[in-house]
């Protein structure tokens, strides 16, 4: 079976960029699949395409899925990044490419969060609809 995705996305969980910074890539002609210039929106075949980036082979095989359960505590932001330097949880969990967090806690609360990088299930469980 074929794991195809968008290039952008396959870039994203390789580790090597956010997906907006891989779309950025793949527009100035950085990014070669299977020896021809990638195009933006192209996907890939992430068990048998070659996917270079400024010359380099991209790993594109997925690592297995991560999860933490994480007690956040009081004081620590659930973002990935805060503009005021403030801590956040992924201050407190080791360094994961493409870890997400799954539900949001305020800045005062405390309490259990999930943190993964499975992506679909993210999404499955917080999505409105579900």
């Amino acid at each position: 079976m074929a794991a195809t995705m968008r290039l952008h996305r396959a870039l994203a969980r390789a580790g090597l960029a956010s997906r907006r910074r891989a779309e950025v890539l793949i527009g100035q002609g950085r990014v070669r699949v299977n020896g021809a210039v990638a195009q933006v929106g192209q996907g890939v075949d992430t068990s048998s395409d070659v996917v270079e980036v400024d010359g380099r082979r991209v790993n594109l095989k997925a690592p297995p899925t991560a999860w933490f359960v994480l007690h956040k505590p009081a004081g620590v932001m659930t973002t990935r990044s805060d503009p005021q330097g403030r801590q956040t949880v992924f201050d407190l969990v080791e360094d994961v490419p493409g870890l997400v967090y799954v539900g949001r806690l305020d800045l005062l609360t405390e309490g259990l969060l999930l943190l993964t990088t499975d992506g679909d299930a993210a999404h499955r469980l917080t999505h409105p609809s579900a």
